[in-house]
């Protein structure tokens, strides 16, 4: 992680997830910690692309599947914590559910559906481990 990345992981942080913090606790209906892995995040497209390739759909997901009580509560008692990585190799995103931290590994700066989750695809894993 050079300086650029740094300086606009730094602004997002700063600028941009108290937002994206808020909508995907108001979709979880609880606190939820979130904690990005920065020194992967090796290229300054990888932060930039947060907002539309990573929060746009997590909440997107997250508010469908905690539309009711039932998932609601499945989801609160089965996710504490997100762990946001970045990986240079296409076609290697990785989702994982493990001592209730959910873990996304990606490359954000890319093509959505192979390097990166497309919509409905959180939705379809956590339908699967809840």
């Amino acid at each position: 992680m050079g300086l650029a990345e740094k300086q606009a992981m730094a602004q997002f942080k700063e600028k941009l997830f108290p937002d994206w913090h808020k909508k995907l606790t108001t979709a979880l209906g609880k606190p939820i910690d979130v904690t990005f892995e920065d020194m992967t995040f090796t290229t300054v497209d990888g932060v930039r692309y947060l907002p539309s390739c990573f929060f746009d759909r997590f909440t997107a997901d997250v508010a469908a599947i905690c539309k009711d009580k039932l998932g609601k509560e499945a989801m609160q008692g089965a996710v504490t914590s997100v762990c946001v990585k970045y990986t240079p190799t296409p076609k290697d995103f990785k989702l994982e559910l493990s001592d209730s931290v959910f873990t996304v590994t990606a490359k954000w700066d890319g093509s959505l559906g192979t390097d990166c989750p497309a919509a409905g695809a959180y939705k379809t894993f956590f339908m699967s481990k809840l």
